[in-house]
């Protein structure tokens, strides 16, 4: 059998043109890998803003099941659910759950959702996307992601 080679990264993102992301660190306890407040900037997209974002997301992994990276995600965020309904409430933004499947060599990992997964996105008004990339032919260079 073949190795597999597909990479899939997960990211939890909250957007809105109100929040404070030094807030929102601090309420949750976690810190972001990426955040900017409306009209800011941020090392890796140095141009205003019209909204703020605040992410946390896991790295690239080679996968046959992006499930995996999904609960790592919903492991963090799921004793959080107070918190995560105060800041919907107080900032009125949004939170977006995301997977994004770079496809290596025609291997599409599987992507699915639990009834729980289900659940939690509801409890805490979630949107939830998959990204898909076909990326054609594996190369090593994609694993220094």
């Amino acid at each position: 059998m073949e190795e597999w080679k597909s990479l899939v990264k997960a990211e939890f993102c909250i957007e809105g043109k109100s929040i404070d992301v030094d807030a929102i660190t601090e309420l949750l306890g976690l810190k972001p890998n990426e955040s900017f407040n409306r009209n800011g900037s941020n090392v890796s997209f140095p141009i205003s803003k019209k909204i703020g974002r605040w992410e946390i997301a896991t790295k690239y992994e080679i996968s046959s099941n992006s499930h995996k990276q999904l609960l790592k995600l919903i492991r963090k965020l799921s004793s959080k659910k107070k918190e995560l309904k105060q800041i919907k409430k107080k900032w009125k933004c949004d939170f977006v759950f995301s997977l994004v499947i770079e496809i290596y060599d025609s291997q599409c990992p599987a992507v699915y959702l639990e009834e729980k997964d289900i659940e939690f996105f509801h409890e805490i008004a979630a949107f939830y996307d998959v990204d898909l990339y076909y990326m054609g032919e594996y190369e090593e260079k994609c694993l220094k992601k």
